[in-house]
């Protein structure tokens, strides 16, 4: 198989273990083999300060199938190398493999076969305890391992995006048994809040805020810089039709009220408390762009 053109500057980021190396590159470009070679050679090669065996070994990635399949190519690549060295006999794809890694073992590290095959077998019998997983999994067994440090219960659970649904909806259920129950604690307040808007809109919100730890400090203040920007862009929006033909079709009704919310929005960045008398807002309602302003050399 041809080198690829950029041949060099894989080897340099397989190789050069005694410094640190940022790949960039697309889907099916050969990242996990990269990393791959590269895990080997540290835990088969590399011997300075002393070797490493492959618990020291820390791969992380964004998905289980991602982490899952660094695992399986490194068993099957020590497999390889250990048969090859054992002289057994592999498939002429694994053989051509196997022998490639070990000449470059051999000759860029100075490796004897002995050490070669116990350091392969050492490493595939270790490689379940290899903290090769997700980002959320190391970190998770990061604070399993130091929970009075980190202050969180030992026996946690990492959600994988159910948890917290299914946490919010029966908790949500059970506020609401209580605030809207029989003798609720805030009558008058729940009473403003439903005149105003839904209880759908009221719990979106209270998800929204539960789903992430936003920066409140600071949110009662003005923010005139997100005023002026907010008026910017209302302003560039009333601007679209200028120049263009007159078109048929909601589009000027959507880009009014689009804008309106525009400013509104700006009004509410530099006031202090929002208007309770403020009028309702326009609705942008869907509408198809113009033809002519597609065709228009100006749109």
């Amino acid at each position: 198989m041809p080198d690829a053109p950029d041949q060099a500057d894989r080897d340099a980021a397989r190789l050069r273990l005694d410094v640190n190396a940022v790949v960039e590159a697309g889907a099916g470009t050969g990242k996990t083999t990269l990393l791959t070679d590269r895990i080997l050679f540290l835990v088969l090669g590399w011997d300075r300060p002393q070797p490493v065996c492959v618990e020291r070994v820390v791969a992380l990635t964004f998905t289980e199938k991602a982490a899952g399949e660094i695992k399986l190519r490194l068993s099957e690549r020590l497999v390889e190398l250990a048969a090859g060295l054992s002289g057994a006999e592999l498939p002429a794809a694994a053989q051509e493999r196997a022998e490639r890694t070990l000449s470059e073992l051999r000759g860029r590290f100075g490796k004897e076969d002995a050490e070669l095959l116990a350091r392969a077998r050492a490493a595939q019998a270790d490689l379940d305890k290899a903290p090769i997983g997700t980002i959320h999994s190391f970190c998770a067994q990061l604070l399993r391992l130091y929970p009075v440090e980190a202050g969180v219960d030992p026996g946690f659970r990492v959600d994988d995006g159910e948890a917290f649904e299914e946490m919010f909806v029966s908790e949500w259920a059970r506020w609401l048994d209580v605030e809207l129950g029989e003798a609720p604690p805030r009558r008058a307040e729940w009473l403003a809040l439903l005149a105003a808007a839904e209880l759908d809109d009221a719990e979106a919100l209270a998800r929204e805020l539960c789903s992430e730890k936003p920066e409140l400090e600071g949110l009662t203040e003005p923010d005139a810089d997100a005023a002026r920007g907010l008026r910017a862009l209302a302003d560039a929006v009333r601007g679209v039709p200028a120049g263009r033909p007159k078109p048929r079709g909601g589009i000027l009704d959507a880009l009014a009220a689009s804008a309106a919310r525009l400013e509104a929005a700006a009004d509410a960045a530099h006031a202090l408390e929002p208007d309770p008398d403020a009028a309702p807002l326009p609705v942008a309602k869907d509408a198809k762009w113009p033809a002519a302003w597609e065709e228009d050399a100006s749109a």
